[in-house]
């Protein structure tokens, strides 16, 4: 019976149709996708963050005709912590972390398992990141200060490590400027 094309296509009408059903309601509007949205929002909200922006889901057809789906673009978290705008920005395994902080511009290179402080850093970042113990944490790490904002960047492994992310930005900010609230 399995032999039979006719049969075949005849049986696999409801597969197709229920992968069909299955893709709406994670898809829709108040579908499974944005409902695990909402339950990543009340997640983050003891932290003070929320979901601003989340990558898109596409259909990406191929010249095989085959369709494939992919996402693209960042996940982006955003809201008040300390008195000090937060936002965070994860996309392809990379993730750049920005603390409102009014600091003077220096740079920190994480390697060896430390942070790295060149000459422009000022005595109190120094101090804050001297308490620190070397932990593999800090190797890809990378800081800045500029425009207002302590930046901690990671090219890879950062989706992972931003909450040690948030935690150091924090810190540093503090070594620099007390957090109100």
């Amino acid at each position: 019976l399995t032999q039979t094309p006719m049969v075949v296509a005849f049986a696999a009408i409801p597969i197709v149709l229920y992968a069909l059903w299955a893709a709406v309601r994670v898809m829709r509007p108040g579908g499974q996708l944005d409902q695990g949205y909402a339950i990543a929002d009340d997640m983050m909200e003891p932290l003070g963050l929320k979901g601003i922006e989340r990558p898109q889901w596409m259909p990406m057809p191929y010249a095989t005709g085959d369709v494939h789906s992919t996402v693209s673009g960042p996940t982006v978290l955003g809201g008040t912590r300390h008195g000090r705008e937060v936002v965070v920005v994860l996309q392809g395994g990379g993730s750049q972390l920005a603390v409102a902080c009014q600091a003077p511009a220096f740079t920190l290179k994480g390697g060896d398992g430390v942070l790295h402080a060149g000459d422009d850093v000022p005595p109190a970042i120094r101090g804050a990141i001297g308490t620190l113990a070397p932990a593999p944490v800090w190797s890809s790490a990378r800081v800045e200060s500029a425009d207002g904002r302590l930046l901690v960047t990671r090219r890879r492994g950062g989706q992972k490590r931003w909450q040690h992310d948030l935690w150091l930005a924090e810190r540093l900010a503090d070594a620099v400027a007390p957090a109100r609230g």
